[in-house]
């Protein structure tokens, strides 16, 4: 039992902590759409659940530092005997992982991304659902055989993963998003810039009529 446990919690923290960057990637562009302080956080379901066994029930990734594509997450791991397991690591929120946890921005229908133990997936579908209270453009991909399957869904604004359900042989582990401040902060961002456009164009009118005063 306490074999089975330690797996499944040693496959969650090798799924977050190898969302390894691409040393070969030139780096020249800012982190996409995250900034310092965003954070998201996910619900884990493992089923079938042995009795007293220890599984991952909440997970939360936060990005504590951000360097051109590369973003230092901070993952924290609730378990559900009350511990938690604290993990700090790179994303490269440009080329994504090979976990599934991040992909390209804006990936869309017919491109592949390649998750690590399911080969090259299709992304077969592009639409709007609602995460967290807000709508979301959202693709998705799945795979499946005799004994495996994986069905993923991803934010295509940001390539952040929302769910993810996967079948290894008898069990079953799903994620979904549960919380996260990004689609906040984005909008913040939005009404800003928004706000600086309407003083922009207030500030040429103001000008223009005091122009035309002096002329008269």
């Amino acid at each position: 039992m306490l074999k089975r446990s330690s797996v499944i919690i040693s496959i969650t923290l090798i799924l977050l902590s190898s969302l390894s960057i691409n040393p070969q990637l030139q780096i020249t562009e800012a982190a996409g759409d995250f900034n310092i302080g965003d954070w998201i956080q996910y619900e884990v379901t493992i089923t079938p659940i042995l009795t007293g066994e220890i599984t991952p029930i909440l997970i939360k990734l936060e990005f504590i530092d951000i360097e051109a594509t590369i973003a230092t997450v901070r993952t924290l791991i609730q378990l559900s005997d009350g511990n938690e397991i604290t993990d700090i690591g790179p994303i490269n929120t440009e080329t994504g992982s090979n976990t599934g946890f991040v992909i390209p921005r804006n990936t869309s229908v017919t491109d592949h991304v390649y998750i690590r133990g399911f080969g090259n997936l299709s992304i077969t579908a592009e639409t709007t659902s609602v995460y967290t209270g807000v709508d979301r453009l959202v693709v998705s991909a799945h795979y499946s055989n005799a004994t495996h399957s994986l069905q993923i869904i991803w934010d295509k604004q940001t390539g952040m993963m929302l769910e993810q359900d996967i079948t290894l042989y008898e069990s079953t582990t799903f994620m979904k998003i549960l919380d996260t401040n990004i689609w906040q902060t984005q909008s913040n961002t939005a009404l800003f810039y928004q706000i600086i456009i309407i003083i922009g164009i207030v500030s040429v009118g103001l000008f223009l009529v005091r122009y035309y005063r002096k002329r008269k």
